[in-house]
């Protein structure tokens, strides 16, 4: 999920339209995110889209119980995590 600051309201939050980025629908965004390419067939719409219900619950878990402290966070490398 893409979380960043939110210009239009002023608050951090996940750009609803977009939540995995740009690609024009989110099953594109999400089978490049994991590295499944481009060709999304039926089947790979359908388990994208179960998955992406199924976030929902993990990110409002996340979202309750989570502890940022305040300061910057920056990834080392890709997938090498936040920091």
């Amino acid at each position: 999920m893409w979380a960043g600051w939110l210009d239009y309201a002023g608050v951090a939050g996940i750009n609803s339209k977009y939540p995995y980025g740009d690609l024009g629908y989110y099953q594109a965004d999400m089978a490049e995110i994991l590295g499944m390419g481009s060709e999304i067939s039926d089947e790979l719409h359908h388990q994208l889209e179960y998955l992406h219900q199924e976030t929902q619950p993990a990110l409002q878990v996340f979202v309750r119980y989570v502890d940022l402290s305040p300061g910057r966070y920056a990834q080392q490398e890709q997938g090498s995590g936040w920091c």
